[in-house]
């Protein structure tokens, strides 16, 4: 069941367990006993809005369901939003909410693929290169120079997790044109975007100034203001997102966008 659809929480479960209702072994105590929850009317009366759902119940109800791990997290930000009283908590949740929702369209891939940052860059250069077998004249489009043995190598790789495919004219093309990393791969994603950001020093002494933009600026400010600072980010961030998935013309530049911005003091001694 797609979860994405949902807005309320409750309509959520409520249509979940109508599903669950249509089993032969069907019972409120036998559904409770297999979630491991303790009240057998417990979830008719979250459903009847009599009581909310708690943290534990959900996980339980999750793991009962075998959704995955992105579903859940969206399952309990469904539960938050909810819960939330304040106007402005109710507004960044559900901006929190619709930026799930746009992801849950992206693809998931092998972990390998975010282990070598060689791996999104292949990808995503295949979207905009003609390529059909021409490794070396793959490689010369490169700005990174990678081996031609060791390009094969990871286009081969790319093929078999089934995120590159041939079409009938032999072009090498991605299967999904965007993916996603788990939420679990955190160490991975470091590294990867430690790497993205020694590209950006390389693309500083590289490329004339007219093809990079490269810019910082320190600013002073006050704890609130920094937090605006990177609700703004991550809605420029999505902007940039919107603007790539309703692109209607042909892909025919590989641009990399670095976004940064992170604190340069460390905490104040606590009185």
């Amino acid at each position: 069941m797609e979860i994405y659809g949902f807005d309320d929480y409750r309509l959520y479960l409520k249509a979940r367990y109508e599903m669950v209702q249509k089993e032969s072994w069907f019972t409120c105590r036998k559904f409770a006993d297999r979630v491991g929850i303790s009240n057998p009317g417990y979830v008719n009366d979250v459903i009847a809005r009599r009581r909310p759902l708690s943290k534990p119940a959900a996980a339980k109800l999750c793991a009962f369901w075998g959704v995955s791990s992105a579903e859940q997290s969206f399952f309990e930000l469904l539960i938050e939003y909810d819960h939330a009283r304040l106007a402005n908590d109710r507004e960044e949740l559900y901006r929190q909410m619709q930026i799930r929702r746009s992801r849950s369209r992206f693809a998931r891939v092998d972990s390998k693929y975010y282990d070598d940052f060689r791996y999104p860059l292949l990808r995503t250069a295949l979207m905009v290169v003609p390529f059909y077998g021409e490794y070396d004249l793959l490689a010369k489009r490169l700005r990174v120079a990678i081996p031609l043995g060791e390009l094969k190598r990871l286009i081969r790789n790319l093929c078999a997790w089934g995120v590159v495919d041939q079409d009938k004219t032999g072009r090498y093309v991605v299967t999904d044109q965007f993916v996603e990393p788990n939420p679990d791969l955190s160490g991975q994603m470091k590294m990867l975007h430690r790497e993205w950001i020694r590209q950006g020093i390389t693309a500083l002494e590289e490329l004339p100034r007219e093809s990079r933009h490269v810019s910082s600026q320190l600013l002073a400010v006050s704890r609130s203001t920094a937090e605006k600072i990177r609700v703004e980010i991550e809605q420029f961030r999505e902007k940039i997102w919107n603007m790539v998935e309703s692109d209607s013309e042909p892909s025919s530049e590989l641009v990399q966008l670095n976004i940064q911005s992170f604190p340069q003091l460390k905490p104040g001694a606590k009185k």
